[in-house]
């Protein structure tokens, strides 16, 4: 890819959304599934942000909370190529991904956007909710599909 107008133009392609577009800070947001927000927000000219808002997974005051979660991040094993998060300014976590477009062709632009979305609807699952919020330590790994979290 050339730049992030160029990853963007995919994606209008991709989502058949010819209207698609960054706003005049540079971010941008699409929602999956009439449910799923996944924002984009344009770091330079060669890098994105993506991210999205975990709903659900507990308050970032919560040390066994905190604790589980960098834990997920660990080598990527409950996150992928993205990392979670605690919001900025809230009491809440976010899934997100800095991408480097310049490295990818539009088809793994393409692929890592729905890997990312692929994690995010992993942590805002039931399932993953649930062992966030399990206070024993001795959980198994819980298994969804390909994604795998070791609480």
């Amino acid at each position: 890819m050339r730049d992030v107008n160029h990853a963007i133009d995919n994606l209008r392609q991709l989502t058949k959304l010819p209207g698609l577009d960054f706003d005049a800070a540079g971010n941008l947001t699409l929602v999956f599934d009439g449910e799923t927000p996944i924002n984009l927000a344009k770091v330079d000219d060669k890098t994105l942000e993506v991210w999205s808002d975990l709903g659900g997974l507990g308050s970032a005051n919560d040390a066994e909370t905190l604790r589980r979660l960098l834990e997920s991040n660990h080598l990527g094993e409950g996150t992928g190529s993205a990392r979670l998060a605690v919001a900025p300014g809230r009491n809440s976590f976010v899934l997100c991904e800095r991408i480097d477009v310049e490295q990818l062709s539009d088809t793994q632009f393409g692929e890592r956007i729905i890997g990312f979305l692929k994690y995010v609807t992993f942590w805002n699952s039931a399932e993953a909710v649930r062992s966030v919020a399990s206070r024993s330590t001795s959980s198994p790994a819980l298994e969804i599909g390909e994604l795998v979290f070791r609480g």
